[in-house]
């Protein structure tokens, strides 16, 4: 079977449609619900641009704006996790531009992460890095019971599923719809 290729995606369950909002960014690869519930939450899924491509360096950048933006739109009046491939290491010393931008990012919000190991595999199964991951606020962290990476032997893509269990209670929905409009323009 043929490995899956790119982008990015929030699922939810159709029972929970009344309490979910997603929120227009305008950029292919981010996406971000709001769910109603006590905190109100705000979930992103990334799928960063990878090394090498053409203006890669840029639309890195232009992706982790954006990411600050929404952080700063929403981060006192919601909890906020981010999850997806932000293609480069957090964790390790390779001083990189990006990786010292997402860590800057992490600073700026006061988001943390936990180090669970390998989870993307080349092509050629030889190379194994950590570029997936989920960040949440430090404030957040007593409600963040577990991360852990998923091993499916049906798994056609090169990276491993990342599941995140956390303490989120539910309200009902005020029906409102949230739309986000960035000030800058996004390729």
């Amino acid at each position: 079977m043929p490995r899956g290729y790119g982008g990015t995606a929030i699922l939810w369950k159709k029972n929970l449609d009344s309490i979910v909002t997603p929120l227009s960014i305008e950029n292919n690869r981010i996406q971000c619900i709001e769910i109603n519930g006590d905190p109100n939450l705000i979930v992103i899924s990334v799928y960063l641009p990878c090394k090498g491509s053409t203006n890669s360096q840029t639309e890195f950048q232009e992706c982790i704006d954006l990411l600050n933006k929404i952080l700063t739109t929403y981060k006192l009046t919601h909890q906020i996790i981010i999850g997806g491939d932000f293609n480069e290491e957090i964790f390790g010393s390779n001083d990189s531009i990006r990786q010292t931008y997402i860590v800057s990012l992490m600073d700026e919000h006061c988001l943390c992460t936990k180090d669970i190991g390998k989870k993307f595999i080349s092509a050629n199964g030889s190379g194994c890095t950590a570029i997936d991951y989920i960040l949440f606020q430090e404030t957040f962290k007593e409600s963040i019971f577990n991360i852990k990476k998923c091993e499916f032997t049906g798994n056609v893509s090169d990276h491993y599923p990342l599941l995140v269990s956390l303490d989120f209670e539910i309200t009902k929905s005020s029906n409102t719809k949230t739309e986000f409009k960035p000030k800058m323009k996004v390729k």
